[in-house]
């Protein structure tokens, strides 16, 4: 093709001064792209969003809320560990056991049979009445029950009275009668809680025994039945929210007894025990675990991890105290009333001391780590140390001995009530 017809292609000029910048003013690709991520930190090249009023409004408000809301579970847990009964049946009780009585107290000609107590209040059940008195002296009520071989179990603010083999109970709120049941079969044993929980273990028509949990107000919440075995003790914990039964049985000639322990979300135990050639006579609770008390032992399981401390003694069980702060149990020698060791322990289970005492001991009474011994027409205070504090004379006619005090103590007879102090 001639010269003259071809195309001409026009190039564009090279520009030098393009390949001569420095590298540093190369920008990378995507450089100037805004990120995006929320967050600017860290980013020079991002612009900050600007929230408008109303959505920043409702952030505000929610975060408000979110803060309430976590102060109010955490006050109503406190309150709850501090008042497991409630507040309005708590400070009931607070008003009502205000005020003093003069002694001697006067109470009915009946035989006392027990006497059960709780931080200032205790209950005096004699044959045909229960009186609730407070530990100045103040006769709250005193009402009649009607029930043969009774027993009475005390929380902080309830009292709970039943009579052994009868098929009614009754529930004492502050003093006044809050409701009474009926069952089907007649009732071995039963315990409530500072919560107001309670259970109440029968006989059974289907069964050896079984047993039943209540609420505060009444309401079944749990039952277990025991197939072979009698039920012979029960321990609800402090909080109203686990269950100890112990069940006794023989087999091939040979006692044996059972721990069963429930968390009440179903009937299978959440942990069982077994005491060979040996009766578990009690359950006692305390603040972190129950004992297990036997003829010449005792046993201490914690409700939550389950702990277990046992402690062992030649001699047999006379009395077992527990409240607040100790317990205390006293091992008496057969064949010898005046020969007694006493154990003081702690609320983890474990034996703070143990002694000897010399004396017939009638009864014995806790407060705050003292222990009060009645003996041989006198009253021995000793501390957690089993150091002597103190000693007062009193006649021998008192039927049981309740500590109001670091150093005083209620003697109740059957006709009266009278106040003394060690000095």
């Amino acid at each position: 093709m001639p010269d003259y017809k071809k195309k001409k292609k026009h190039y564009r000029p090279i520009n030098r001064s393009h390949y001569n910048r420095d590298f540093d003013d190369v920008k990378m690709v995507g450089e100037n792209r805004k990120p995006k991520t929320k967050s600017t930190a860290g980013n020079e090249f991002t612009v900050p969003r600007v929230i408008k009023g109303k959505k920043q409004k409702r952030i505000a408000r929610a975060k408000v809320v979110s803060v309430f809301s976590a102060i109010l579970i955490i006050a109503v847990l406190i309150l709850k560990l501090l008042f497991p009964i409630g507040v309005i049946e708590t400070l009931q009780h607070f008003f009502k056991t205000l005020g003093v009585g003069d002694f001697p107290v006067e109470i009915a000609d009946n035989e006392v049979i027990d006497v059960s107590c709780n931080s200032n209040t205790y209950a005096i059940l004699t044959s045909a009445r229960v009186y609730t008195v407070t530990n100045s002296g103040k006769i709250l009520s005193d009402l009649p029950h009607g029930y043969n071989n009774p027993v009475v179990k005390t929380s902080n603010t309830r009292y709970l009275v039943y009579g052994q083999g009868k098929n009614e109970y009754d529930i004492y709120v502050n003093g006044d009668k809050r409701f009474s049941k009926s069952l089907d079969s007649g009732i071995i044993c039963a315990d409530i809680s500072d919560s107001g929980v309670f259970a109440v273990a029968t006989y059974s028509k289907s069964y050896a025994s079984t047993v039943n949990v209540y609420n505060l107000k009444g309401k079944n919440i749990f039952n277990w039945n025991s197939a072979t075995d009698i039920i012979n003790s029960v321990a609800v914990s402090k909080n109203g929210k686990k269950l100890a039964v112990s069940t006794l049985n023989t087999k091939g000639g040979k006692k044996y007894s059972k721990i069963h322990i429930f968390n009440f979300k179903n009937t299978d135990s959440e942990n069982t025990y077994t005491f060979d050639d040996d009766f578990v006579y009690n359950l006692v609770s305390n603040s972190k675990g129950f004992f297990a008390v036997m003829n010449k032992s005792f046993t201490f399981i914690n409700w939550n991890n389950k702990e277990k401390f046992s402690e062992k003694s030649d001699y047999s069980i006379k009395f077992f105290k527990n409240r607040s702060k100790i317990s205390v149990a006293v091992f008496t020698r057969g064949d010898n009333q005046y020969d007694n060791i006493i154990y003081v322990l702690g609320n983890n289970g474990k034996v703070i001391n143990k002694f000897k005492y010399s004396g017939a001991i009638k009864d014995i009474s806790l407060k705050g780590s003292r222990v009060f011994v009645y003996a041989d027409s006198k009253v021995t205070l000793f501390n957690g140390n089993a150091e002597i504090i103190g000693t007062v004379k009193c006649d021998d006619l008192g039927r049981k001995i309740i500590a109001t005090d670091s150093k005083r103590f209620s003697l109740i007879y059957d006709n009266k009530i009278n106040s003394f102090e060690i000095k």
